[in-house]
Protein backbone atom coordinates (compact mmCIF):
# COMPACT_ATOMS: atom_id res chain seq x y z
CA UNK A 1 0.00 0.00 0.00
CA UNK A 2 1.30 3.33 -0.80
CA UNK A 3 2.01 5.49 1.75
CA UNK A 4 -0.39 8.75 3.07
CA UNK A 5 2.62 11.51 2.03
CA UNK A 6 3.38 9.96 -1.43
CA UNK A 7 -0.26 9.93 -2.05
CA UNK A 8 -1.32 13.42 -1.01
CA UNK A 9 1.97 14.18 -2.84
CA UNK A 10 0.56 12.56 -6.38
CA UNK A 11 -2.67 14.15 -5.86
CA UNK A 12 -1.43 17.66 -5.47
CA UNK A 13 0.78 17.04 -8.50
CA UNK A 14 -2.00 15.97 -10.42
CA UNK A 15 -3.83 19.47 -9.24
CA UNK A 16 -0.53 21.19 -9.84
CA UNK A 17 -0.58 23.21 -6.83
CA UNK A 18 2.31 23.95 -4.74
CA UNK A 19 2.56 23.43 -1.11
CA UNK A 20 2.04 26.34 -0.22
CA UNK A 21 -1.50 26.61 -2.12
CA UNK A 22 -2.29 23.03 -0.58
CA UNK A 23 -1.76 24.58 2.55
CA UNK A 24 -4.06 27.83 2.12
CA UNK A 25 -6.83 25.87 0.45
CA UNK A 26 -7.18 23.53 3.81
CA UNK A 27 -5.68 26.05 6.23
CA UNK A 28 -2.57 25.23 7.34
CA UNK A 29 1.13 25.84 7.54
CA UNK A 30 3.01 24.70 4.00
CA UNK A 31 5.68 23.66 6.42
CA UNK A 32 2.69 21.16 7.75
CA UNK A 33 2.46 19.87 4.24
CA UNK A 34 6.15 19.24 3.24
CA UNK A 35 6.40 17.32 6.34
CA UNK A 36 3.39 14.49 5.85
CA UNK A 37 4.63 14.28 2.01
CA UNK A 38 8.50 13.88 3.51
CA UNK A 39 7.40 11.22 6.54
CA UNK A 40 8.08 13.44 9.03
CA UNK A 41 4.52 13.26 10.13
CA UNK A 42 1.86 10.94 11.38
CA UNK A 43 -1.02 11.54 8.84
CA UNK A 44 -3.18 14.40 10.38
CA UNK A 45 -6.59 14.33 11.62
CA UNK A 46 -9.76 13.23 10.36
CA UNK A 47 -10.96 16.78 9.44
CA UNK A 48 -7.75 17.53 7.79
CA UNK A 49 -7.83 14.43 5.55
CA UNK A 50 -11.08 15.73 4.67
CA UNK A 51 -10.71 19.31 3.18
CA UNK A 52 -7.71 17.47 1.53
CA UNK A 53 -10.09 15.16 -0.04
CA UNK A 54 -12.10 18.07 -1.44
CA UNK A 55 -9.12 20.12 -2.69
CA UNK A 56 -8.17 16.74 -4.19
CA UNK A 57 -11.96 15.94 -5.50
CA UNK A 58 -11.45 12.28 -3.82
CA UNK A 59 -13.40 10.14 -1.80
CA UNK A 60 -12.77 11.50 2.01
CA UNK A 61 -13.50 7.64 3.14
CA UNK A 62 -10.58 6.39 0.69
CA UNK A 63 -8.12 9.19 1.92
CA UNK A 64 -8.97 8.54 5.34
CA UNK A 65 -8.06 4.76 4.76
CA UNK A 66 -5.36 5.56 3.00
CA UNK A 67 -3.95 7.42 6.38
CA UNK A 68 -4.57 4.25 8.00
CA UNK A 69 -7.18 5.94 9.97
CA UNK A 70 -10.99 4.75 10.25
CA UNK A 71 -13.59 7.53 9.11
CA UNK A 72 -15.67 8.31 11.88
CA UNK A 73 -19.21 7.50 10.21
CA UNK A 74 -18.22 4.04 9.73
CA UNK A 75 -18.07 3.15 13.38
CA UNK A 76 -21.26 4.83 13.62
CA UNK A 77 -22.67 2.34 11.12
CA UNK A 78 -20.89 -0.44 12.95
CA UNK A 79 -22.26 0.38 16.25
CA UNK A 80 -25.67 0.82 14.49
CA UNK A 81 -26.17 -2.37 12.58
CA UNK A 82 -25.85 -5.98 13.87
CA UNK A 83 -25.31 -7.67 10.45
CA UNK A 84 -22.39 -5.18 9.89
CA UNK A 85 -20.55 -6.41 13.22
CA UNK A 86 -21.30 -9.94 12.49
CA UNK A 87 -19.56 -9.42 9.23
CA UNK A 88 -16.61 -8.06 10.52
CA UNK A 89 -16.25 -10.34 13.82
CA UNK A 90 -16.34 -13.30 11.13
CA UNK A 91 -13.23 -11.58 9.04
CA UNK A 92 -11.44 -10.88 12.23
CA UNK A 93 -11.68 -14.63 13.39
CA UNK A 94 -10.36 -15.27 9.54
CA UNK A 95 -7.85 -13.23 9.65
CA UNK A 96 -6.43 -13.71 13.07
CA UNK A 97 -7.20 -17.45 13.11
Amino acid sequence: MVSFGVTIKELRLKKSLTQRELASKIGVDFTYISKLENHQLEPPSEEVIVKMAKVFAVDRHWLTLVAGKVPSDFAEVILKNKDVQEFIMKKMKELFL
